[in-house]
């Protein structure tokens, strides 16, 4: 897990590799979109996670 600091007022986003995501319990139930959509050399916070699963739901990539 690695931290990133956007700037000193906002607070460190963190980041996750794709085989963290993958095992979270967060993301237990959406583990084959997450094998499909994610790069493996790719860091991606919660919030970008998330657009991405909402982007496949509605059928776009």
């Amino acid at each position: 897990m690695t931290r990133i600091k956007a700037s000193s007022n906002k607070k460190a986003i963190q980041q996750f590799t794709k085989k963290q995501l993958m095992n979270s319990q967060k993301y237990l139930h959406r583990h084959d979109a997450l094998q499909a959509l994610l790069d493996a050399n790719t860091m991606y916070s919660y919030e970008q996670v998330e657009t991405i699963l909402k982007q496949f739901d509605k059928g776009g990539k």
